[in-house]
């Protein structure tokens, strides 16, 4: 596409609005416990909600960074008398390693 027609396009509106998906507030997420998709009572109710607290958590985006993710990315760390879990990520969309991130510690 040439620069005209990007231009044009622009400004009637094409490709400029963002598709964002609605945030989960707080009665979505008792309603998900409520119901039973994500609890401790089975193990694919566990396995949901494994996977809906990383997002929320850490700012998982996609099933990559769940099927690549390994319990040594995970920490266990004690600070002012808590538990805290630590997570390291590898890397991810905004985080790629190069030459220019090479310094930078995810």
């Amino acid at each position: 596409m040439h620069r005209k027609e990007m231009v044009f396009f622009s400004t009637i509106g094409v490709g400029i609005h963002r598709q964002r998906a609605d945030p989960i507030i707080e009665e979505d997420e008792d309603c998900l416990w409520g119901t039973g998709v994500i609890g401790t009572n089975s193990v694919k109710a566990l396995s949901y909600g494994v996977f809906y607290y990383n997002c929320k958590a850490f700012s998982f985006r996609g099933g990559d960074e769940h099927r690549h993710l390994s319990t040594e990315q995970y920490t266990i760390k004690l600070e002012n008398n808590q538990k805290v879990l630590e997570f390291r990520d590898r890397q991810s969309k905004n985080l790629h390693g190069g030459l220019k991130q090479g310094r930078v510690e995810p």
